[in-house]
């Protein structure tokens, strides 16, 4: 069962007139605000309420923003909120598409294998500014509980940011925001906090799940945070599973039924067996970036089982075609439903 996972896990809801102050300032005891008041999730509050200390006050400035171009691809430049000097100096170009990678528990926005590898690949595909956010003081090893409480307000701060960007003359339109597990969840929660234009995508890998289909008050990643929102699932089970597994985007993807992952019981890569599955959307979704198009295509189908059985249609078959998308960077932004595909075990993860 998911109770372990589901008693870390808390993320507070904000309305349009909260602030980040009172945001910031919620307990555990505050979110933690069971749908239906059975005795279940009485002891769920309750342990909960005992476990975690109450008082989780995020420190929003230690949250960095770090720019990477093609003229400094290996090294980051910190870029400030509300300090135009600072981006007027730096190579961010306004006109550019702007790539904003958010990483989840217990990475970073400079060395995280997620984040490092996905800015080098956009780098390679095309002359992007890529910003890196880096809010690993509050998503540091072994409090998930405060990293969870903490994908609101952070995703506050990130608009905030994203906000002063706009206003320097970068249109909204520019933006794709892209989250890994409770990063996912920021990239939501600054999409619903934007206030200077609406972001036109946001791409959600593995959101983190663990108790957000059962609580009432958690602010996860959803399709109103942006034009067009994207979502892999691949460790989406509900036994020992870490992802959400409902569909939450516009156009939600379940690569190998998007439950366990090919290859995760003998061939972990970087990953432990334990995150195999959960870290695999990431290099799916860093493959994508430079494979084009023509990969990782998906068959719009309403379950895994009708998929298998090829009620779906093939997407190989020109006939099929029609019903089929790509998965990842290249996901069409009309695309709309649930769509399975089948993966290697190892990388290159594309049957194509």
């Amino acid at each position: 069962m998911k109770l372990f996972v589901f008693l870390l896990v808390a993320i507070c809801d904000r309305s349009s007139s909260q602030t980040i102050g009172a945001t910031v300032g919620a307990s555990i005891g505050d979110i933690l605000v069971p749908q239906k008041d059975t005795l279940s999730n009485r002891v769920i509050s309750f342990i909960a309420s005992h476990i975690f200390n109450s008082n989780i006050a995020p420190q929003l400035n230690d949250v960095r923003f770090y720019l990477w171009t093609r003229s400094n691809p290996n090294f980051g430049l910190q870029l400030l909120t509300n300090r135009p000097d600072v981006l007027n100096v730096s190579t961010f170009d306004r006109l550019r598409p702007v790539k904003v990678l958010i990483h989840g528990f217990g990475g970073n926005g400079t060395t995280d294998r997620f984040v490092s590898k996905a800015r080098a690949s956009y780098l390679l595909l095309g002359d992007f500014n890529v910003i890196t956010v880096d809010w690993s003081s509050l998503a540091e090893y072994p409090n998930y509980a405060r990293a969870a409480v903490s994908t609101t307000p952070v995703g506050i701060y990130v608009a905030n940011f994203l906000d002063f960007l706009i206003s320097q003359g970068t249109s909204p339109s520019l933006f794709h925001v892209i989250g890994y597990s409770l990063g996912a969840h920021v990239a939501g929660s600054a999409g619903n906090s934007i206030r200077l234009g609406r972001l036109p995508r946001i791409t959600g890998l593995e959101p983190a799940s663990g108790g957000y289909e059962r609580i009432e008050k958690l602010r996860s990643l959803s399709s109103s945070d942006a034009d067009f929102v994207d979502v892999i699932h691949t460790n989406a089970a509900n036994v020992l599973g870490l992802g959400t597994t409902s569909p939450i985007g516009h156009a939600d993807f379940y690569p190998n039924g998007g439950r366990w992952q090919y290859g995760c019981l003998w061939n972990t890569e970087y990953d432990s067996l334990i995150h195999c599955s959960h870290g695999r959307s990431t290099h799916y979704f860093i493959e994508s970036i430079l494979a084009g198009p023509k990969k990782f295509l998906s068959s719009r189908c309403p379950s895994y089982l009708k998929f298998n059985l090829g009620i779906c249609g093939n997407c190989q078959d020109p006939i099929d075609s029609y019903n089929c998308i790509s998965m990842g960077e290249f996901a069409s932004p009309t695309a709309n439903g649930i769509y399975f595909l089948y993966t290697n075990p190892t990388a290159p993860y594309s049957l194509e």
